[in-house]
């Protein structure tokens, strides 16, 4: 067969026509020979093979013209099709012969020659031709062009586009910066529009896209004041999240013909999501982001906190670890107070120290609450002598206590190193961690017979940890809420569990950790369903055991990760840093290592060089990364020597580093309720418009799902019941309940409680009848306040992401250095169109009506 669409060969062509029609004349004089002129003698049927030969010849050079003429994609051979076409042609001779009695040669000739035909049609269609079509074409590539419309641009700086001192506010700088230009260069639009298909988009608390036409012809955009009429003035325009307008662009462009995005905003951004998260796939392609900073940059005087953040839930008896990031212009050489207050109570102060005109520190405070429930920190600053903002000097996160466990399971093949610290750490020691770990080969004494068969569950009791074998079903599985997963083979597991493990991540929302080893993990699920759960490309990957590329290396924190929970063992950022840089050279590492799209690096192998490496080679040569699969989280850690963190000191940092990946990997459970009964949301603090997404799950005293089609929540402010919103239930999510509640207006502290005829009959069932399963969250107004004092120009931010993206930040002045670091202007496509031919309707049209006519018209003749 023909695979390919090669040339044809034209002296091949001519020899096989000269042979198909030389081996046509000498069948057919064999067949009158022998039909017509010894049709009565016995020698008639000597000829049979002979003509069979010479009609196989003639069909295998008939359909070797048609191999050549097309592309052929049957899984017949060739000469088998020739052979059964030359039987079946003899067959039909034979069977025929008797017709020769009548003097009508058209009766004895037509039936024969329709089912010919019907052979030659059968024979077309078992080599299944394809007709293929190729065509090249240049296609122009895109740029998303991303004006920022937010409060803050509403403000007036010094600043036009001809550079004159008159004033202008920083949206109408950036609209006659696309559409008018400067004296020296034509509009930026305008430039970009000749190499490039331009998509726009505006954004400020969410994205939207405009057309670049609609945008040319709007009229006087900006000349309605009031709030009423202006919607820029709307809730919408109250807020800043750049990195919902990056995911907006990754969204709807395609990838592969993004050749950059461009930035207009004067930099202050208040994303409620991590900006690294939100262009990992924009990183893994060398897509640049560029920023245009529009606004003044000249500092005022000015204290700020600029964001708190907090871990959205942690165990009783956990400390809180509070970050708050501080801003302070004009006050050189100054002291400033730093407060953190717990509901409306001054529990900690700090002192820093400015050391210059524009000063930035993030101060980090911790606490131990004592009470379950959700509770709010504020971190204030003091108002200094002439600040021109003092709206922005306190900043509120909320964060909720839990004293519920995690339920740990860790499965591992041998009991090696890595395996014993974790095992060891948990294994009754920490009271927030119920643990179950399997081993599946493990070390026996000769003569000692093994144990008896225990299934891990999390219905066993706290301090019997050890199991000898895997959970007795996906149910069972479902119940943990976090799966360490060693260096275990797929037949160990087997594709069932495969599976589960997937439905675990993605639907149950659970978290998979997975610690590479030697012998199988990762390289040996390159083919298996956990290929696509993992975080790491599996294609190409070594089979046996798995060399380490580096005979040794250092651990390195990668760009961008120093402020990750997990990576935080100081709260100062040079003693986080030293505690890392003094692990010891390592010396393997996994060779599958290379981060998918869209994975999170954490920290990377680094070189023995002193050079930094670039951002593609952290990615390359990822130690921990992970990535959200579903609904739940995959993390994966590259090496299996975390237990190095105990050299020279203990437990203190491989405790506190694992600790950190257990609290992290359960962010998203459900805070509140009982044993059986447990729901959360997934914020503590909205913004009036947000939609709270509201999940529950109800379990037996097995802590298997129950199924519940009765059960709703009550929204309540203070004690007025504002809203009633029903749960349903989610296929394959191990009894997750979920619903979203809206058209909250009213700013102010929510409850949220869990009502329905199976929550009753769970809790009293569990004693707890008397304490409603709720839940509390703050509903706050427009961030306007913090849009407003956003006062000066800020670089920050999209410095960051010019550094993670390979872009640049530039004045309006510098536009053309934007479009010299563009990427490609278009892209060179080979598209390809196959067309089958052998099951085409004119075919099958043809092959039915031969079929009807030849029988028709043997019933017409008589000849049936």
């Amino acid at each position: 067969m023909n695979p390919s669409t090669q040339p044809v060969d034209g002296s091949m062509l001519v020899m096989s026509s000269v042979f198909s029609t030389v081996a046509l004349l000498v069948f057919w004089a064999l067949v009158r020979v022998a039909f017509r002129w010894m049709s009565n003698s016995r020698w008639k049927w000597s000829m049979v093979p002979i003509s069979l030969m010479a009609s196989w010849a003639c069909w295998n050079s008939a359909l070797t013209i048609i191999d050549l003429q097309f592309e052929t994609t049957g899984t017949w051979p060739r000469v088998v099709v020739a052979l059964m076409a030359a039987v079946t042609c003899e067959s039909v001779l034979v069977l025929y012969v008797d017709h020769r009695r009548t003097k009508a040669v058209i009766i004895h000739w037509v039936p024969i020659t329709l089912r010919l035909s019907l052979i030659v049609l059968l024979a077309f269609v078992l080599l299944e031709p394809v007709v293929s079509h190729e065509e090249e074409a240049f296609s122009q590539r895109h740029v998303a062009v991303l004006v920022d419309a937010s409060a803050s641009m509403d403000l007036n700086d010094h600043l036009s586009p001809d550079q004159t001192d008159s004033k202008i506010s920083r949206r109408d700088f950036s609209r006659q910066l696309l559409l008018e230009g400067t004296s020296v260069s034509r509009p930026f639009l305008d430039r970009l529009e000749t190499d490039y298909n331009v998509r726009l988009f505006e954004f400020a608390g969410t994205p939207r896209e405009v057309s670049t036409t609609k945008y040319r012809n709007e009229q006087n955009p900006d000349k309605r004041r009031t709030k009423t009429e202006n919607p820029r003035f709307s809730d919408w325009a109250a807020n800043t999240d750049m990195a919902a307008a990056i995911r907006r662009v990754d969204d709807q462009l395609p990838l592969d013909e993004l050749s950059g995005l461009i930035l207009l905003t004067d930099g202050c951004d208040h994303s409620d999501s991590e900006l690294q998260d939100s262009i990992g796939r924009l990183v893994h392609r060398k897509i640049p982001i560029h920023t245009v900073i529009i606004g003044d940059q000249t500092p005022i005087r000015d204290a700020e906190v600029t964001t708190v953040q907090v871990p959205k839930q942690v165990f009783l008896g956990d400390s809180v670890s509070i970050r708050a990031a501080i801003k302070v212009d004009g006050y050189p050489s100054q002291t400033v107070q730093v407060r953190l207050i717990k509901d409306k109570e001054t529990i900690d102060e700090k002192t820093i120290t400015v050391h210059s005109n524009r000063h930035r520190e993030t101060v980090v405070f911790r606490h131990r609450p004592d009470q379950v429930g959700v509770h709010q920190y504020i971190v204030e600053v003091d108002p200094l002598s002439g600040e021109r903002v003092k709206e922005n000097n306190r900043s509120a996160a909320r964060v909720a206590i839990s004293e519920d466990s995690i339920r740990m399971l860790i499965v591992e093949s041998r009991p090696r190193w890595e395996f014993r610290y974790l095992r060891n750490l948990f294994a009754g020691r920490d009271r927030t961690v119920h643990l179950q770990y399997v081993l599946l080969h493990p070390d026996r004494l000769a003569g000692v017979p093994d144990p008896p068969t225990m299934h891990a569950s999390v219905n066993r009791t706290f301090d019997d940890c050890e199991a000898t074998a895997l959970p007795v079903n996906e149910e069972e599985w479902l119940k943990f809420d976090v799966i360490v997963l060693g260096d275990v083979a797929p037949d160990d597991l087997g594709e069932n569990v495969m599976l589960t493990l997937g439905k675990f991540v993605a639907a149950r929302s659970g978290t998979l950790i997975v610690l590479s080893g030697r012998q199988h993990m990762p390289h040996a699920f390159a083919q298996t369903p956990l290929a696509d759960v993992l975080p790491v490309q599996l294609d190409g990957s070594p089979s046996g055991d798995a060399t380490s590329p580096d005979s040794e290396y250092r651990f390195r924190v990668a760009s961008g990760a120093e402020s990750h929970v997990i990576m935080q063992q100081a709260t100062d950022p040079e003693k986080n840093e030293a505690v890392w840089n003094a692990l010891p050279r390592l010396h393997w590492r996994h060779p599958t290592s290379k981060a998918k799209a869209g994975a999170t690096v954490l920290a990377y192998a680094e070189e023995n060089r002193d050079s930094v490496s670039s951002q593609q080679e952290q990615r390359d040569r990822a130690l921990i990364l992970w990535h959200r699969f579903g609904g739940g989280r995959v993390m994966q850690l590259a090496f299996d020597q975390t237990w190095r963190l105990r050299y020279g000191i203990g437990d203190q940092h491989h405790h506190q580093f694992w600790g950190q990946v257990l609290r992290w990997s359960i962010q998203d459970r459900l805070s509140a309720g009982t044993q059986w009964v447990r729901m959360g949301t997934d914020r503590a603090l909205y913004r009036i418009g947000d939609s709270v997404n509201v999940r529950a799950r109800l379990l037996d005293k097995n802590r298997s799902a129950v199924v519940s089609e009765d059960t709703q929540v009550f929204v309540y402010l203070d004690d007025e019941l504002i809203q009633k919103t029903p749960l349903k239930m989610q296929p394959d999510s191990g009894g997750m309940l979920m619903g979203k509640i809206d058209g909250l207006d009213r700013e102010g502290a929510y409850r949220i409680e869990l009502v329905g005829p199976t929550v009753d009959r769970l809790l009293q069932r569990e004693g707890r009848s008397d304490e409603p399963v709720s839940i509390d969250f703050a509903l706050e107004g427009s961030s306007s306040r913090s849009e407003m004092s956003d006062r000066v120009a800020d670089t920050t931010v999209p410095a960051q992401l010019a550094a993670w993206t390979g872009g640049i930040v530039v004045n309006p002045a510098e536009t053309d250095r934007v479009l010299d670091r563009l990427g490609p202007k278009s892209t060179f496509r080979r598209n390809q169109w196959t067309v089958p031919l052998w099951n085409r309707w004119p075919l099958i049209l043809a092959f039915l009506l031969l079929v009807g006519v030849e029988w028709v018209f043997r019933k017409s003749t008589g000849l049936i």
